[in-house]
């Protein structure tokens, strides 16, 4: 390894991370307090990383790893990362706004509080991924498949925001969206299994072809296309025929 970047160091510069790139990624670093727009880190590694009070919009992490890697108030805007495979990873007051999780992989990733509107992760696979205090308006995850997952907001008189986002043809199971704001959201072909979302204001969704099975809907505002079929009324049935045994009637 390079003199110019010691083992333990904390990195400061766009510089040193030029060098650590060319000699095979960022595994370990601590990389804190600078900006580097535009960086593009594609298939380094970057697991045990930790990224802190920088600027790092429209960078590319391509399909990076990125196992137990750590952002904290970082600047990701119209940040890409398809193809990317996250594992315990976490984020702390980010701003993911317009970036691109395009067929991604995450599994037991956190995002606390910061932003992922319009956040595009169509065709990826969300794994006991949790937001929590996330504005998530307009987030795209159609074509997902999200197991376990949790959208909260704690606070007093507050709701997750998830208003026009895009479930469209999304499987959502054992997921988690109680007392979410889906205004205006777009549910079309969507199937929720053993979700929760009680609560959860749907006014305004799209949702020609979902379907709600075994989910939890107490105080939700459902659309009467989410609303549990009526009964219909029977079809006529076909006279009888008469029983074994009895009587033919006459014909006098």
């Amino acid at each position: 390894m390079s003199g110019a970047v010691a083992p333990g160091a904390i990195i400061e510069s766009a510089e040193q991370v030029r060098i650590l790139l060319q000699e095979g990624g960022l595994r370990g670093r601590k990389l804190q307090g600078f900006a580097y727009p535009s960086l593009r880190i594609d298939e380094a590694r970057l697991d045990d990383a930790h990224f802190e009070r920088m600027a790092l919009c429209e960078s590319t992490f391509g399909n990076a790893d990125l196992g137990r890697t750590r952002f904290v108030r970082v600047d990701l805007r119209r940040a890409r990362y398809t193809d990317a495979v996250m594992v315990d990873a976490s984020f702390e007051d980010c701003d993911l706004t317009e970036g691109t999780l395009l067929a991604a992989h995450l599994e037991r990733v956190t995002f606390v509080r910061g932003s992922l509107s319009n956040l595009v992760a169509s065709q990826s696979r969300l794994v006991d991924v949790s937001c929590t205090e996330a504005n998530l308006y307009g987030l795209r995850l159609d074509g997902a498949t999200l197991i376990r997952c949790r959208f909260s907001d704690p606070r007093p008189n507050t709701a997750v925001e998830l208003t026009r986002s895009n479930l469209r043809g999304a499987v959502l199971i054992d997921c988690d969206l109680g007392g979410a704001n889906l205004y205006r959201a777009d549910l079309t072909g969507a199937l929720l299994l053993r979700c929760n979302l009680e609560g959860a204001t749907l006014t305004g969704v799209e949702a020609a072809g979902a379907r709600l099975i075994d989910c939890r809907t107490l105080g939700a505002d459902l659309p009467d296309v989410l609303r549990a079929p009526r009964a219909e009324a029977p079809e006529s049935q076909p006279a009888a025929a008469p029983s074994r045994g009895s009587a033919p009637r006459s014909t006098e």
